[in-house]
């Protein structure tokens, strides 16, 4: 299947180029040290010349090369008598007859056959691979792709061929299908992606997400979490937030705050997937957050400024909000103990007591919100000089409402 040809081919190439030299990391591979050692000291070169005429001006040029000689070619042609079924041979002949220019069909033929037997052999699938994208037949990269990764070959260039592919509009259909049929190596791909990946994927994940958990088989968090960590991260966090609530099944309320009582976070103990918007708990010397069947106990010696807990939340540029604790601690008030910060990038928001702290309560409002501000991390931290010696905080509650 096509898709917008040349042009589309070359874009898909000029990615791949752009992203490490990736596509002529896979045309090097049909250099194969093990075959020449072993056999007939054949010299195999890459075969980017089909893709060349498809490339931008300044896409980086692949490595000098030659055709087989005379005497080379006569050796692959005995092989083949001894060995009519090798894919390795075939492969040999294969990047030769593109590399000298011979006619379409024959290249088509030898390409048919090599696809035949060469499905355990990876240099062959790479160069396959090289050949469909050359023609502009993405399914057939895809296949290809799938062949190695079943085989658990080249995840990185299969993984780099993948992330290009989903983040292009026209082939992104393609991507979906084979993440839809549920390979062994979906979790692992989805897992590939990471706040430094290009905006291309990370859009393109927007809306393979959204198709996977329209599907019947859905998605699952461990599936959703890297993907998530990553849009949050990357300016796409009103993205993430609408997907993961409708994986969740969470609810829009009055409180911001997902898991207000924290019984999601003890359901989830030793399980947790950094997905931003449920709750983090702190931990390091000198304090510790941890769930318990009360909230979260904080166990914390007065020294520093700890973040004792967060989570990402949805808030509207130029809001205001009220913030209030319920709970408990041992050595005074918790307005006393707990100063919350509202992160909006690099701007920092702090609550101020709107009220003078309770035993039990604690209520505080903020200023409006920075005008780019549709996204915040809520973290409460520790107080700077509350005082002096071990102390025990129990959070029951948490509620962040808008105060306009």
């Amino acid at each position: 299947m096509r898709f917008g040809g040349a042009r589309l081919a070359g874009a898909v190439l000029a990615s791949l180029a752009s992203l490490g030299g990736a596509a002529w990391s896979l045309a090097l591979q049909v250099e194969d040290t093990r075959l020449t050692a072993g056999r007939t000291a054949l010299q195999a070169a890459p075969l980017p010349e089909i893709i060349q005429r498809l490339l931008p001006p300044g896409t980086p040029a692949p490595p000098p090369q030659r055709p087989l000689t005379a005497a080379e070619r006569q050796a692959i042609g005995q092989g083949l008598w001894r060995e009519p079924l090798d894919p390795q041979l075939f492969n040999l002949l294969f990047a030769d007859f593109v590399r000298t220019g011979r006619p379409a069909g024959e290249i088509t033929q030898l390409a048919a056959l090599l696809a035949q037997l060469g499905w355990r052999y990876t240099p062959a699938q790479q160069n396959l691979m090289l050949h469909a994208l050359g023609d502009a037949r993405f399914d057939a990269v895809l296949d290809r792709v799938d062949g190695l990764l079943r085989r658990q070959r080249r995840p990185d260039l299969a993984y780099t061929i993948l992330s290009v592919m989903e983040g292009i509009p026209q082939v992104h259909g393609e991507v979906l299908a084979k993440l839809l049929a549920q390979p062994d190596w979906r979790g692992g791909y989805l897992a590939a992606i990471g706040p430094a990946s290009s905006p291309a994927l990370l859009d393109g994940r927007i809306r393979t997400m959204n198709a996977l958990l329209t599907a019947p088989s859905g998605m699952t968090l461990p599936e959703m979490a890297p993907s998530l960590i990553a849009l949050n991260a990357t300016g796409r966090g009103r993205a993430a937030h609408s997907l993961w609530m409708r994986r969740t099944g969470a609810q829009a309320d009055g409180n911001l705050v997902y898991d207000p009582a924290f019984r999601q976070l003890a359901d989830r103990a030793g399980t947790d997937l950094g997905i931003p918007f449920e709750w983090r708990l702190g931990q390091d010397l000198g304090y510790a957050a941890q769930s318990s069947p009360e909230g979260v106990v904080i166990n914390w010696d007065q020294r520093g400024v700890p973040v004792f807990l967060s989570q990402t939340v949805p808030v509207r540029p130029g809001g205001r909000y009220a913030l209030t604790f319920r709970g408990e601690a041992d050595n005074g008030p918790l307005g006393r103990l707990l100063s919350p910060v509202l992160q909006c990038g690099t701007q920092t928001v702090r609550f101020e007591p709107a009220v003078e702290p309770s035993e039990g309560q604690a209520r505080y409002l903020t200023d409006p919100l920075p005008d780019e501000c549709d996204m915040g991390l809520l973290a409460i931290n520790g107080t700077l000089d509350s005082g002096s010696g071990p102390v025990t905080i129990i959070l029951n509650q948490v509620i962040l409402e808008d105060a306009d």
